[in-house]
């Protein structure tokens, strides 16, 4: 029997989830529960260590000599400052590791012991606090020492360590087996003296008395779960008081027996387990108990919970229940936000109800048409049943009429009852198959839908007419508007008719409806919200039509059952997979389960009221939950999260814990990941929601509903973060996500090491090419730079030759003149005209200076050759008494000082016109000089008046070689030059006569 209370602690019913060896539990004997800082419980049995994040089940065992029983834990798991856990087994103690997940087991050094028990461990000292057989015993986890610190009671059992204000153990607790306890003080670690209480003649009739566990409160208050009840003692005062008196409703029915466990809860209230009495709910401000639960609901399912050994109450106000030999049963306390009535005493016992109705006196009555009609009031308590023996038939559908007379529907009558002196009267009707839907027309006249046909009843002087108003093929639902019109739901249409004095005019039929099993009015006046099988559907009234209303989750595609509208306009939708609440607003819709407190997850179709106090009231297979729905309110914490398993490739698992990594490192060949996440929410596991994102991977985060699971195959080398969020139970997500961040190595050939191993390579292989090619570069010029200094030696050579035959050639034509003058010289010394030798003298020798220091360059401007030729012209007019004139000209587009022709070019021209051209001549001679350009080219021309070259042709004793001279000159100093270096012209009249000579040197503009 489940008896259920309104406290500001427990709002409803709870559900329980059953773990057990079908969910992975090692053994179904489990005397220790506890959890680790990241909120996952760990279940001490007698095979070993249960791991339970709400998802996965992972079992633990030692690694000794299991002949000694050293898988039989007998202990919780304490936590070092490293995360790893201790826990202890009969003959041994056990680390396991937080990051690799195996266990290391060792005995006792400092004794033989065959029953340890680890009981608290000291986080500032890192010492384990041990009852090894009957010594206490301090481990410490960090350096492996053990210290002995005195011997506790014999036949101690269990111990608990009992705090001073400061947190520091000043005390022990010890259970023993069959009856009392004891507490030892300690004085500096170590056991001073014993107290014994409860056990002997001093403790009168509380003498012997069985304690098999003990709840320290505080260092004045210790309870004791015991078979007298519970004791509330205090160890200053030796006073203690047994709390055995319950709530008056509890009483009748509570012959309380043996209690086994405390587990405290909110500061106010203590959850008690027994071994006949089930679970108790002891309030200590009232000072009685208050809630009693001998069955549990494991979804739409009953169990037995009369014994229970150990209880529980984590972190997150989830209860846990250990039932030797059958398992845990854990629920979440607050997670219940209904409360359920009618719900079945027995498991044959069958309340399934189809309807539900409201009086004037606010009372409810329910069809439940395998047992009968109930009546409860507005809490729920059953004040009256109609049995079916009485009705000799199931009533399947009430229906509550304006002058608050509640009508029953059967399956082939119909009743009218009366709710202030519950009297039936049955109206004898036709041969019907089943009345589904009744709805009143006006305040005598009223619709009746069967499955074949509609009938009008009409109430006259307490008399019943019934009438036949049309024949149907299935006919299903039957409801009308403000406006009177009739809609008839028929399979998969709803036809809608006009009805005035008895006669129906059909305005419209509607396909494609499905199955419409409630209908609730919506906030506009012109539309209706309708509960179809084929999902909420809104009906406008105007046009005759419906549209579908859609979610983004596509829950309000479901087939509801029925549907009520609460004071602030949202929805409440029954289904065969819970309850369901929209908020047409948003657009937001919430499920609710069995964890909610739930009747079941199936609910029935039109069987539900609103209330006139604002509570809503469903009807479904285990009963009716009641509730208002403005207390109806969500888990708010956020779950912590967890990367439960990680395979690799699909096939290899993860070796170690992945929830203690921060990041992981892959090889290329181990880069198709599966992450397996879960958040460690225990009120309802299977609702917890997740998504993802792998940054460096995903544009965008994956909804991975509640699955749970992320697989990511032939991840690119990189660096990636891999993101997971959960929601609770009730859809609260977490803010912060889980994080885990993966490398995934390159393959050898494209690591940095390799590249750079590359880079070098090539740097090596260019730079031995580069110093090969500047080796080659620089043995070709050194053979190009041999060969040049060959060829500019040979050059030099060659110029030196050239130098020495030109000068060589320029000596050959300086004798002539030289022998010429030294004449002139000596014709006036012997006329003794010695000034004019004199001064002849002096030019000679100025002239003979000039020509030794022109000799020795090849070429000179322009300038300086004139000066020469001036200089060598005024000594020759002195010679021949000036009987010629002379005249040089310079082109103007010529820069005298820049431009340069050979050393003496001109001379040997001028010379010969002087001596040649010009000695016969009877007047005045004239020469000629000029430079010019033209056609790119320097000329350099002589030109005089004489008698020309005709005449000397016939002289035989002249010869000239000066044309041969300078010709070579100008082949040595201008080797490569393919054109004409020198041309003579005959000048000539008209006649034939000859006018002199012209001689023309062509030279490049630049020398």
């Amino acid at each position: 029997m489940l008896f259920a209370f309104s406290l500001a602690a427990q709002t409803g019913d709870l559900t329980f989830h059953w773990l057990n060896q079908s969910t992975g539990l090692s053994e179904l004997t489990n005397a220790y529960i506890s959890e680790n800082t990241e909120g996952v419980v760990w279940l001490s049995s007698n095979d070993g260590l249960n791991r339970y994040d709400g998802k996965n089940m992972s079992v633990f065992l030692s690694n000794l000599d299991k002949d000694k029983n050293t898988t039989i834990v007998t202990s919780k798991i304490f936590e070092d400052n490293q995360k790893n856990s201790w826990f202890s087994t009969v003959y041994a103690l056990h680390c396991l590791s937080y990051t690799q997940q195996n266990v290391q087991s060792q005995a006792l050094k400092s004794g033989k012991y065959s029953d340890i028990h680890a009981f608290h461990f000291d986080k500032t000292t890192q010492n384990l606090w041990l009852k090894a057989d009957s010594f206490l015993v301090l481990f410490n986890t960090f350096t492996q020492a053990e210290k002995v610190c005195g011997k506790l009671p014999a036949n101690a059992v269990r111990s608990y360590p009992i705090f001073d204000a400061s947190g520091r153990v000043k005390a022990v607790a010890s259970s023993f087996f069959y009856s009392g306890f004891s507490i030892s003080y300690l004085t500096d670690n170590a056991i001073s003296h014993d107290e014994t209480f409860f056990k002997g003649k001093e403790w009168g009739a509380m003498a012997d008395l069985p304690i098999y566990n003990i709840h320290i409160e505080s260092d004045t208050v210790i309870w004791l779960p015991s078979s007298r009840g519970l004791i509330r003692f205090n160890p200053t005062n030796k006073t203690y008081r047994v709390f055995n008196t319950f709530s008056e409703r509890l009483s009748q029915n509570l012959r309380l027996k043996t209690l086994t466990d405390v587990a405290a809860f909110q500061n106010r209230y203590l959850w008690v387990s027994s071994v006949s009495n089930g679970l108790l709910l002891f309030d200590k401000q009232q000072e009685r108990f208050v809630r009693q639960d001998t069955t549990a609901w494991l979804g739409n399912r009953l169990m037995n919970i009369n014994r229970i050994n150990n209880i529980y109450v984590d972190k997150n106000d989830n209860l846990w229940l250990s039932i030797w030999e059958k398992g845990v049963l854990h629920t979440h306390i607050k997670k219940s936000k209904f409360n359920s009535y009618l719900k079945p005493e027995n498991y044959k016992d069958n309340r399934i109800t189809t309807a539900i109705v409201e009086d004037k006196n606010q009372n409810l009555w329910c069809a439940v048409p395998e047992v009968g009609v109930f009546q409860l009031d507005k809490t729920g308590k059953l004040l009256h049943t109609i049995e079916r023996s009485r009705l000799n038939e199931k009533i399947g559908s009430l229906f509550c009429d304006n002058q608050q007379r509640i009508w029953l529907l059967g399956s082939q009558n119909i009743y009218l009852l009366n709710p202030a002196s519950r009297t039936l009267k049955k109206i004898n009707t036709s041969d019907v198959h089943g009345y589904n839907k009744m709805v009143q027309i006006s305040d005598n006249q009223f619709l009746v839908l069967s499955l074949f046909e509609l009938m009008s009843f009409t109430v006259q002087n307490d008399q019943f007419v019934q009438k036949t108003m049309m024949s149907l093929n299935s006919g299903h639902y039957l409801f009308c508007d403000k406006s009177k019109r009739i809609f008839i739901n028929s399979e998969n249409s709803l036809s809608v008719y006009a009805f005035e004095k008895n006669n129906f005019t059909l305005l419209k039929r509607i396909e494609g409806v499905g199955y419409i099993n409630g209908v609730t009015n919506h906030p506009t006046s012109d539309t209706m919200w309708l509960a179809s099988s084929k999902g909420l559907l809104c009906l406008n009234l105007q046009k005759i039509n419906y549209e579908v209303v859609n979610d983004s989750q596509r829950e309000l595609s479901k087939a509801f059952n029925h549907i009520l509208q609460d004071k602030n306009g949202i929805l409440w939708l029954s289904s065969n997979a819970g309850l369901f609440k929209y908020q047409p607003a948003t657009g937001s819709v919430k499920q609710y389960t069995e964890s909610d407190g739930l009747q079941s997850m199936q609910f029935l179709p039109n069987s539900g009221v609103a209330l006139r106090d604002g509570t809503l009231a469903f009807g479904g297979v285990n009963g009716i939950n009641i509730f208002d729905p403005n207390t109806v309110r969500n888990l708010t914490f956020e779950p912590a999260i967890q990367i439960a398993t990680l395979k690799i490739n699909d096939v290899k698992r993860f070796e170690g814990h992945v929830n203690a990594f921060k990041n992981l490192v892959f090889t290329h060949d181990s880069n198709t990941l599966t992450f397996s996440f879960v958040a460690v929410d225990y009120s309802d596991p299977a609702k917890n929601r997740y998504k993802y994102f792998l940054s460096g991977y995903d544009k965008d985060t994956v909804d991975a509903n509640t699955e749970g699971v992320a697989r990511y195959a032939n991840l690119p080398a990189g660096d990636y973060v891999f993101n997971v969020w959960a929601t609770n139970s009730d859809g609260v997500w977490a803010k912060n996500p889980k994080q885990l961040a993966i490398k995934i190595l390159p393959p050898w050939y494209q690591t940095w090491q390799f590249r750079l191993f590359l880079t070098l390579l090539a740097m090596g292989i260019v730079y031995a090419y580069y110093r090969n090619r500047i080796n080659q570069i620089k043995k070709a010029e050194a053979e190009k730079r041999k060969e040049a200094e060959f060829k500019q030696k040979e050059a030099e050579y060659k110029q030196l030759i050239a130098e020495t035959e030109t000068a060589v050639l320029r000596l050959q034509m300086n004798p002539h003149f030289i022998f010429n003058s030294l004449n002139s010289i000596n014709s006036y010394m012997h006329q003794k005209d010695m000034d004019t030798a004199s001064d002849y003298l002096t030019r000679f020798a100025k002239l003979m200076r000039t020509i030794l220091i022109l000799s020795e360059t090849p070429f000179i401007p322009i300038e300086n050759e004139i000066q020469f030729l001036e200089s060598y012209l005024k000594t020759e007019a002195m010679r021949f008494e000036k009987s010629f004139s002379y005249k040089i000209n310079v082109d103007d587009d010529i820069d005298p000082d820049e431009m340069r022709v050979p050393t003496m070019l001109l001379q040997p021209f001028v010379e010969n016109a002087i001596w040649h051209g010009l000695s016969n001549k009877s007047d005045e001679g004239l020469v000629q000089i000029s430079f010019y350009l033209e056609n790119e080219r320097l000329i350099c021309s002589v030109q005089d008046n004489g008698s020309g070259r005709v005449q000397k042709k016939h002289d035989p004793n002249h010869v000239s070689k000066a044309l041969s001279i300078t010709e070579k000159r100008l082949k040595y100093l201008m080797p490569d030059s393919d054109s004409k270096l020198l041309e003579i012209f005959d000048l000539k009249d008209p006649q034939g006569n000859a006018l002199g000579t012209k001689v023309c040197v062509y030279l490049p503009p630049t020398l």
